[in-house]
């Protein structure tokens, strides 16, 4: 109940507020909205199925808990897709344990060009192409230069998770992700 409200608040205050900014600026903005609205869906389908007597897990499992891009993006982060990309293309690849890294990240990066930079493409003539297998890119070398120098630190390491992850958001969370969630107006 508390989800709704928020999330209720959010959308009849924050978002008509966020119009004035610039496309950067909301795409920031935009990620308590973004994760409110995720968490909200969680706990809808969560509640729906335990009506029934079913337990459903979680799609996200506090992601603010990260203290690396692996475990946000491994165990944190929408798991359903997650544990799917990890079973279909990360690990028939385990052998080369770095190409199977960038695949996955690609595959990803892909599957949001879809839904996310075609219908966009489609529907309002916009062209995004490009800017979420941009943003996943640097998400797999993110994980790369963790593995490699920040193992040993881990408060460096939270930074720079948070870095990677939130700093090239706009990429993301770009004109065609705020339209489909009614986080921006055409």
């Amino acid at each position: 109940m508390l989800l709704l409200f928020c999330l209720s608040a959010v959308y009849s205050v924050l978002i008509p507020e966020m119009q004035g900014f610039s496309q950067t600026v909301r795409s920031y903005l935009a990620i308590w909205p973004f994760w409110l609205l995720i968490e909200t869906i969680q706990a809808v389908v969560e509640l729906s199925w335990l009506a029934f007597g079913y337990g459903v897990p979680g799609i996200s499992n506090r992601p603010l808990v990260a203290g690396s891009v692996a475990e946000f993006w491994g165990r944190r982060w929408n798991r359903l897709f997650g544990d799917w990309l990890f079973r279909v293309c990360f690990r028939p690849l385990s052998r080369n344990p770095y190409g199977a890294l960038f695949f996955t990240f690609l595959v990803s990066a892909l599957i949001h060009e879809l839904l996310v930079s075609v219908p966009l493409w489609l529907v309002y003539r916009v062209n995004c192409f490009g800017w979420m297998v941009f943003y996943f890119v640097i998400q797999a070398v993110a994980v790369v230069v963790e593995r490699k120098w920040l193992r040993k630190n881990p408060f460096l390491n939270r930074c720079f998770t948070w870095l990677s992850v939130v700093g090239p958001v706009p990429l993301i969370l770009n004109r065609g992700t705020l339209l489909i969630f009614h986080l921006s107006s055409s």
